[in-house]
């Protein structure tokens, strides 16, 4: 049995990588090992994410052992977060967001220069989209304190190695696990529009979907703000002409969401990798 601290977010935030870290820990737990996971009482400031955070209703049966002292405008919960887990075999650090590496420094040195504790880098991304002056260097001065980086893509292991000379691996993600969603109605219509629910950035593929949609179809609605700034680059004459249109009036329409969840074999990955 190893025992393993998760530090990342879970519930009450919402999204996929609280869920994901949520999961990790169930799943390591299922494999016989004995797992704590540390959360944040508070991520980030409200003025960086001014929308809804938590959630009432989780979205993932809860990990038990979970605590959130962790918090962004308390750097001593950092430091002694860190000395808690001297006391296990394996950190794993979820790697999400900058804005949280300055919190893994210190708890990377509350952990201690010599310590025992092996600590993997688990990182959704190893630099962000959108990056910032201080992005680069907080990540590289993370991953060069770490044992291991642990990605999900070739891509991300590339970048990950031109940041650090720790050991990358690649554990490539599941490509879909369909969940127990709500059935479409059934019926002999055919519908040929998109919604695309979520933020619209650049890197987001939103314009290679509309792009693939416009293949064999007569007509295909799609649209967005047009000024937000954050359009999609617009299909090419030759696609165009296949019946690519833009409406927007659309999107307030009736919609009935099915959920598809992300599945990850890490927590085999990290079973193997740090096993005693």
């Amino acid at each position: 049995m190893v025992r393993v601290a998760i530090v990342g977010p879970a519930h009450p935030y919402k999204g996929g990588i609280a869920q994901y870290t949520t999961a990790l820990a169930h799943e390591l737990t299922a494999a016989g090992h004995k797992v704590r996971l540390e959360s944040w009482s508070h991520q980030y400031p409200r003025l960086l994410y001014p929308g809804q955070l938590t959630l009432g209703e989780p979205e993932l049966p809860p990990f038990p052992d979970t605590v959130r002292r962790l918090s962004w405008r308390r750097p001593d919960t950092w430091l002694t977060c860190g000395r808690r887990l001297r006391a296990y075999d394996v950190v794993v650090l979820v790697v999400a967001t900058p804005m949280q590496l300055p919190a893994y420094l210190a708890i990377l040195a509350g952990l201690g220069g010599g310590r025992r504790t092996r600590v993997v880098a688990q990182c959704h991304n190893v630099l962000p989209h959108e990056r910032h002056a201080m992005d680069m260097r907080l990540t590289r001065s993370v991953l060069a304190r770490v044992d291991e980086v642990l990605v999900h893509s070739d891509e991300q292991a590339e970048l990950a190695k031109s940041l650090t000379d720790r050991p990358v691996v690649v554990e490539h993600m599941a490509p879909v696990v369909v969940s127990d969603g709500t059935p479409a109605p059934a019926s002999d219509q055919v519908f040929n529009r998109l919604l695309f629910f979520g933020i619209v950035r650049p890197y987001k593929g939103l314009d290679l979907l509309l792009h693939a949609m416009t293949t064999g179809r007569r007509t295909f609605r799609c649209g967005w703000p047009e000024n937000s700034g954050a359009a999609p680059r617009r299909p090419s004459s030759s696609s165009a002409s296949s019946g690519w249109r833009p409406e927007w009036s659309f999107a307030l329409g009736t919609w009935t969401p099915t959920t598809y969840p992300g599945s990850s074999p890490t927590s085999t990955r990290l079973c193997c990798r740090t096993g005693r």
